[in-house]
């Protein structure tokens, strides 16, 4: 609606168009009426406005219309001022929000969803659904963007998981509604102890564990050489038994001393977290040579020193212990303890002081 108006004697008013070269005179009919009155009425219009010819060109979504009132009175004629008629279309949404699937790792999750429009001038207003209906967004400290195209949420913890979201985009006075799209926060498994280092001897099995909370996870072992990256331990891998959070070293080798070993443990949705490393010492099995005194046979009463030489092949052994055995003459071999006859039981050199003929075929 457009008013024109002069106070002074008979007055006539005529409305105009501008044609692109010259104003045209409007009659009632159509959209327009009051034609002729000092206020002009264009109702139900849009795009297909015969008169928007000021500014025809559609690509922006604006086309305009520019009008003018003539107003005649005592024989003189006197023009208003040009108001123009912006028609603006309807927004399409050309590109709707798609579901997101975001890990929490324990400290919320970032998302981002966004909406592109058929035109440029229009707003947007962000809404949620927390279950009870869609409601505006305001920016705040997990918010921001909740009148632009793109919102983005930052640090959302998982209590946010399956809102929903949309946009609103408007132009006129009826706004467009973007498809909802669904928010799906994932919480990472939690690692509550890692895989510990391992000393064992070659060909001793090594067993390697991590305890994670969580439902429905998935395990992945992994390797890694001393000089190289943690790569996945396949199923069919000889060398090693993977069972969930158990992984066994088959008879480790000597060329296994210093690797390490982690897992990666996902979710349904791969939301996923990774152990600390667990080392692997493999330790040579020691050599043993047994040596005494050239004197394997004793009379009763005499005393007699058995020794051994112990060593490693390949890889310092560290430490060694010692544990004599005897079988007692019945064939099943048992720890032996120092006593009054016999001392050095838990070290290289065994000592046997005045053998008795008890002794005989130990």
């Amino acid at each position: 609606m457009v008013e024109a108006e002069i106070t002074a004697g008979t007055i006539t008013y005529q409305w105009q168009y501008y044609d692109g070269a010259v104003f045209t005179n409007l009659a009632d009919g159509g959209v327009y009426s009051g034609t002729t009155t000092k206020t002009l009425s264009v109702t139900g219009v849009d795009n297909t406005l015969a008169e928007l010819l000021y500014d025809s060109d559609n690509s922006d979504g604006v086309t305009s219309a520019l009008f003018k009132c003539i107003i005649s009175a005592n024989g003189c004629d006197v023009s208003s001022n040009n108001p123009v008629l912006y028609v603006t279309d309807p927004p399409l949404i050309t590109a709707d929000s798609e579901d997101i699937t975001v890990c929490d790792k324990g400290s919320g999750a970032d998302a981002s969803f966004s909406v592109t429009s058929s035109i440029n001038n229009v707003s947007y207003q962000w809404q949620v659904d927390d279950g009870t209906g869609f409601v505006d967004i305001t920016n705040d400290t997990i918010y921001s963007g909740s009148t632009s195209k793109s919102l983005t949420l930052t640090a959302a913890p998982s209590g946010y998981n399956n809102y929903l979201y949309r946009c609103e985009v408007g132009a006129c006075s009826t706004p467009v509604y973007s498809a909802a799209a669904s928010l799906t926060i994932d919480v990472a498994p939690v690692i509550t102890q890692d895989p510990v280092l391992i000393n064992t001897c070659e060909g001793s099995d090594a067993i390697f564990t991590v305890e994670v909370t969580g439902d429905n996870l998935v395990y992945q072992w992994q390797v890694r050489t001393p000089s190289g990256s943690y790569s996945d331990i396949l199923v069919n891998d000889a060398e090693y038994n993977a069972f969930d959070g158990t992984l066994t070293v088959i008879e480790p080798s000597i060329n296994m001393n210093n690797y390490s070993y982690r897992c990666v443990i996902s979710s349904a949705n791969l939301c996923d977290v990774t152990s600390g490393g667990g080392g692997l010492k493999v330790y040579a099995q020691p050599t043993l040579t047994l040596a005494t005194n050239n004197q394997t046979t004793v009379c009763n009463g005499e005393s007699t020193i058995l020794r051994v030489y112990g060593g490693s092949s390949g890889f310092s052994a560290g430490v060694l212990t010692y544990q004599w055995q005897t079988d007692n003459g019945i064939g099943v071999f048992g720890d032996m303890t120092d006593d009054i006859y016999i001392s050095g039981t838990n070290s290289k050199t065994l000592i046997i002081d005045s053998a008795m003929y008890a002794f005989n075929g130990l």
